[in-house]
């Protein structure tokens, strides 16, 4: 059963490393290695309000600005159909010459006026009223099914995070759990007490709990990202330029993470969050000795001398409380664009 507990966890992950090499701009086939940091709780710094959260939706998500820009658009049309009536008078002025001998002046200066109306348009714009109206329903109810969608999906990212979650907290009480297991029954094997079969089977378990504890927190962190990404808050904070060192744009994104509320309270974690990750090229000093891992934890993998990825930790700064509060405050604030017609059914 173990093992195919481990075969299945195998399969999921047999595309991860290739999916990350792609995402690290990894050459093909290269082997690398991972300096995982230590893992911390997740949680949402948002209102819980739904309101409020389909109030920032609606502020920044693009699909509702774009209706809230072709309503714009549409009423400018109206206007601009209503001006095509009115009749257009123009001034005319300029030289002239002819160089026909007969005439007694061959140069000569005119100027006048004219008046025109297009009687045509004036016969048209019942039809092109109709018009105008039609699209205006159209994008008022474009904008309904747009922000019914935004709804859902707020709601589905909501749920599964907070589910995710639960499943992170269950799946790490079993992992510490079986780290108890694994270390009495390794005692009872030293004291021989039981056989080493039962600390093999022991300690296989360990490791499929280990792994799904690690799948589930990947899992969560996905859905993590994906609630800010329901409500369209750019994951990039403003003035940051390709420009910059890998430290510089790991320190700016952790900055604004912490303005956003994440929250964290274990303290050991808080000061993980504390420091920032940059990825280096480097390859790691083969003399150093081996960290030291829990009794019953998976062992690390071979050393090998392809590339591998490997993690320097530098201070960085969290943001002030003031900093963070004017955030929050700037997040539940509703535009003008959330009072627009378009959204009127949104807000």
């Amino acid at each position: 059963q173990v093992q195919r507990q481990i075969e299945k966890l195998e399969g999921e992950l047999k595309v991860a490393k290739s999916q990350l090499a792609a995402l690290a701009n990894i050459r093909p086939g290269s082997d690398f290695r991972l300096d995982v940091p230590a893992q911390r709780p997740v949680a949402l710094g948002l209102p819980r309000d739904t309101a409020k959260l389909y109030a920032i939706a609606a502020t920044n998500r693009p699909e509702m600005r774009e209706i809230a820009y072709e309503l714009r658009v549409n009423d400018r049309e109206a206007d601009a159909a209503i001006l095509e009536l009115l009749p257009s008078f123009n001034l005319y002025a300029g030289p002239n010459y002819d160089s026909n001998r007969y005439i007694q002046t061959n140069d000569w200066v005119s100027y006048g006026a004219k008046v025109s109306w297009n009687l045509m348009r004036l016969l048209a714009m019942p039809a092109t009223k109709q018009k105008i109206a039609a699209q205006e329903d159209l994008l008022q109810q474009r904008s309904l099914s747009v922000a019914m969608a935004i709804m859902t999906q707020i709601q589905v990212s909501l749920i599964r995070h907070d589910h995710l979650q639960k499943s992170y907290d269950t799946a790490r009480g079993l992992a510490a759990v079986q780290h108890k297991i694994v270390r009495q029954v390794r005692s009872e094997t030293e004291a021989q007490r039981t056989s080493d079969q039962i600390l093999i089977r022991e300690e296989m378990n360990t490791l499929v709990a280990d792994a799904e504890m690690d799948m589930v927190y990947a899992d969560l962190q996905n859905a993590y990202a994906n609630v800010y990404a329901s409500l369209g808050i750019d994951p990039f904070p403003p003035g940051m330029s390709t420009s910059q060192s890998v430290a510089q744009i790991s320190a700016a994104l952790q900055a604004m993470w912490f303005e956003r509320g994440e929250k964290l309270g274990d303290p050991k974690a808080r000061a993980a969050a504390g420091r920032s990750v940059t990825i280096t090229g480097s390859v790691p000093d083969r003399s150093a000795p081996a960290q030291k891992r829990e009794a019953g934890s998976p062992s690390p993998l071979p050393e090998v001398p392809d590339p591998t990825i490997t993690a320097s930790i530098t201070p960085a700064t969290p943001a002030p409380p003031a900093a963070r509060a004017a955030s929050a405050s700037a997040a539940e604030t509703v535009s003008d664009i959330a009072a627009a017609p378009s959204l009127e059914g949104f807000a």
